[in-house]
């Protein structure tokens, strides 16, 4: 309903609601003044006849005859009562003489209208004039045949001794009396009618007349929500609709403006997201290849391509080709999120055994598990449930779902069921299940956003990119499949991954073990190559130790790194994994000579590690330099405002066309007490 009809509809409800209530009140209390009026006229009047009709019988010593014509006389007086609805009047004579008592002295009217009897013979009935006398002085009677209702007053003269000797009776019509009052109230409902239709009228040219700048308003917004963001509405004037079409005008002009700047915005962000997916996936595989070319070397090495190596030696190998490993599936992750991102996966569906795949991702993910004393089971028979599915991919999907749960598991289990729905389509539910931290309620619909993790902090205990649940979203959709998942924080997640059912023969169990590691055989040897990093070995004997230097990082291959140049340079070195670590050292009497402490480390960051070192020893007591790659100015300042002695950080410049990029130490150097 428009507007100007609402407009309209209240102002016609307000004056319905007001004025024909009002006018209908006066006219009914007008109606009861009225009626009492008319009452009281009636009972004065009935008391005048009874008197005279007694004062004319006794004057006239009983004569009955001339009492009549004396009666006549009075009952002229009453006529002029008529045409104020005075229907019926008389004088009725009481006398123990059973011929007279009864007899009508005078009337004036149509005959008696009470109780639908009628005088015969010059008199009225004997019930009649018992009820008469039994009655009151004041009474609305009705007429049975219908003729309408009646107000009657009756009033009885007594002689001296108190007998009654004659009646009074005087008979209104209700309806006549009310007659000039209903004539008035049928005039104002008209009036209210009238004025109305009048308001309506008026109501409709006015309402219109602010309706029409809205129409207009509106007209417009729907333009531009159309696409027409140069339609100006022709709106005039100077009172509110006037301005606020001004201020439409010129909100449609800036809205066309800013959405050109951001269509253009967007044009560039999109070209520029094509550009950093293009440089993602062209530098991955160009990394690859030199990764394979370190990996290999230094596994040739270990296999004593160049000879026989120390225990140093072979350790520090080993953690060349478990870093290269853990880069190239980085590596790998990237290009799977550029390929994934530009459809260019393509599956290779086949019946896939899913216990087969499971133990596989299990075998991989074993090292770390059994380091952590995790227990991790596979509760899937072998043969219940054959996937219609790429088997490389549905093996991603299931190592990093199971590596996932390892990684945010610190103690408990994991176990690995499934089981199946649907009729028409039916499908496999494979559920993941740990017992580690859980994901917060604010972080649970990111966690599959790319390069997201449930704890971004600097001081997260959990390493990775956040691309694995990222790729695992992607890969379980392009099975046409889903990924939901379930968590209470501290107690553990759920993921529940939908996989359709391969529907046809069981293939043989052969063909169950050919994806991309090619058997349990291969996946070990995988997983050894993927195990966590061991402990850093100390340097070499027989080195000059110059000082004692604690080095306090997360990164087993950081430690290796500085355990190895401090050792050449001649310094004795103790590292820790933690800033727990490193203070309960200090606190059980530790006294190196310097402190070198990474920021970004698990549960405790390198800003506390230093406050709470600062809290026993100084600046010159204790010397600690941070060693990390975070430089932005907030970090250096938070540094030595926490008791840093020094802040060493990487910066990498931009290198000039055809010339690697040059990668420097910066210190900065605002105290002095340095060995």
């Amino acid at each position: 309903m428009s507007i100007r009809y609402k407009l309209i509809i209240v102002i016609s409800a307000v004056i319905l609601l007001t004025a024909l209530p009002i006018s209908l009140f006066l006219i009914s209390r007008q109606e009861r003044e009225d009626l009492r009026d008319i009452i009281a006229r009636g009972e004065a009047m009935s008391k005048i006849l009874s008197q005279s009709a007694m004062n004319i019988v006794l004057m006239n010593e009983g004569n009955i005859i001339s009492s009549r014509i004396d009666g006549k006389e009075i009952m002229e007086i009453l006529k002029p009562y008529v045409e104020q609805g005075m229907v019926y009047a008389d004088t009725v004579l009481l006398s123990s003489s059973r011929d007279l008592n009864g007899t009508v002295l005078a009337s004036l009217g149509k005959g008696a209208v009470s109780r639908g009897t009628s005088v015969k013979e010059g008199k009225i009935s004997t019930k009649e004039l018992a009820e008469l006398l039994s009655g009151t002085a004041y009474r609305e009677i009705t007429d049975p045949h219908g003729a309408g209702r009646y107000l009657e007053m009756v009033s009885i003269a007594k002689l001296p001794e108190g007998t009654p000797f004659t009646i009074g009776r005087i008979i209104f019509s209700r309806e006549d009396v009310l007659a000039p009052l209903r004539e008035i109230r049928t005039t104002v409902v008209m009036i209210i009618i009238a004025l109305v239709l009048f308001v309506a009228a008026v109501g409709f040219v006015f309402a219109t007349y602010i309706s029409r700048p809205i129409e207009k308003l509106i007209s417009g917004v729907e333009k531009i929500e159309a696409g027409e963001l140069r339609h100006e509405v022709d709106i005039t004037g100077t009172d509110e609709l006037g301005r606020l079409g001004i201020s439409f005008n010129r909100m449609a002009k800036i809205l066309d403006m800013k959405i050109s700047e951001l269509e253009s915005m967007n044009r560039r962000l999109t070209h520029l997201d094509a550009i950093k997916d293009e440089f993602l996936a062209n530098t991955s595989h160009e990394l690859r290849t030199p990764i394979n070319g370190i990996v290999g070397i230094a596994e040739s090495l270990l296999e004593g391509a160049a000879g026989k190596l120390g225990e140093a030696a072979l350790h520090n190998l080993s953690m060349i080709v478990k870093s290269g490993r853990r880069l190239t599936s980085l590596v790998n992750d990237i290009l799977d999120l550029s390929r994934l991102k530009n459809h260019d996966i393509e599956l290779v569906r086949k019946p896939v055994d899913l216990h087969a795949v499971v133990q596989v991702a299990l075998l991989i993910v074993a090292p770390q598990s059994k380091l952590k004393g995790i227990a991790v089971e596979n509760l899937i028979r072998s043969g219940d449930y054959i996937i219609n599915g790429d088997e490389d991919r549905l093996q991603q999907i299931l190592l990093n779902l199971v590596d996932n749960a390892v990684k945010f598991t610190d103690h408990g289990s994991i176990t690995i069921s499934a089981t199946a729905s649907g009729n028409d389509s039916p499908i496999a539910v494979l559920m993941v299940k740990d017992t580690g931290i859980g994901i917060p309620a604010n972080r649970r619909e990111a966690v599959f956003d790319s390069f997201v993790q449930a704890d971004g902090t600097i001081a997260r205990r959990f390493g990775g990119t956040g691309l694995g649940l990222s790729i695992t979203k992607k890969l379980v959709e392009l099975h046409g499949g889903t990924i939901t998942l379930e968590s209470e924080q501290g107690k553990g997640t759920t993921f529940r991954v939908a996989l359709p059912i391969f529907e046809g023969d069981a293939p043989t169990e052969e063909g169950y073990m050919s994806g991309c590691f090619g058997g349990e055989a291969a996946a070990k040897d995988y997983a050894i190559s993927l195990a966590p990093v061991t402990p850093p070995v100390t340097p070499i004997e027989g080195r000059g130790a110059m000082g004692l230097i604690l080095v306090v990082d997360d990164e087993l291959v950081n430690l290796q790194v500085m355990i190895n140049h401090l050792g050449l340079a001649g310094y004795e070195v103790r590292v820790v994994k933690s800033g727990r670590d490193a203070l309960e050292l200090l606190d059980g009497g530790l006294a190196p000579d310097l402190v070198l402490l990474d920021i970004m480390m698990p549960v405790m960051t390198g800003f506390e590690v230093c406050r709470r070192i600062r809290q026993t020893k100084s600046l010159h007591e204790l010397p600690v330099i941070m060693l990390t790659a975070k430089n932005s100015p907030l970090d250096i300042v938070t540094g030595f405002e926490t008791g840093a002695n020094d802040y060493i950080f990487l910066v990498e410049w931009p290198c000039r066309h055809g010339q690697a990029p040059v990668t420097s130490v910066q210190a900065v150097f605002p105290h002095t007490a340095v060995p």
